[in-house]
C-alpha cells in the first residue's frame, strides 16, 4: 500500500501475484480466524491491486527468487532469497 515513489521494493505484476498467493497459502492454514479475517479486509479495501489479486485465488509456496530493492545511496540491489 506504498505509494510507488515511496516503496524500497521493486515489484512486477508476476512477483505481487506470487506474494499474495504466498499469502492466501497461509491464510488457508487459518480460515475463520478473525484476526486473519480483519488483515485481509483492511488490504481489500486500501488496495485495489490487492483486492484483484486476492480475487485470482492463487496459492503459491516460497520458493527461491531474486528480488530488486531501491536504495537511496547505492542504488537498485539485486538479492537472491534461496
Amino acid at each position: 500500500m506504498t505509494p510507488e515513489c515511496c516503496n524500497t521494493d521493486h515489484h512486477n505484476w508476476d512477483g505481487l501475484r506470487r506474494m499474495v498467493g504466498y499469502l492466501r497459502g497461509a491464510y488457508a492454514k487459518n480460515l475463520g480466524d478473525p484476526g486473519w479475517e480483519e488483515v485481509v479486509a483492511e488490504l481489500c479495501s486500501e488496495s485495489e491491486v490487492f483486492a484483484s489479486l486476492w480475487g485470482l485465488n492463487d496459492v503459491a509456496v516460497p520458493a527461491s527468487r531474486t528480488k530488486l530493492v531501491r536504495n537511496l545511496a547505492v542504488g537498485e540491489l539485486e538479492m537472491c532469497s534461496c
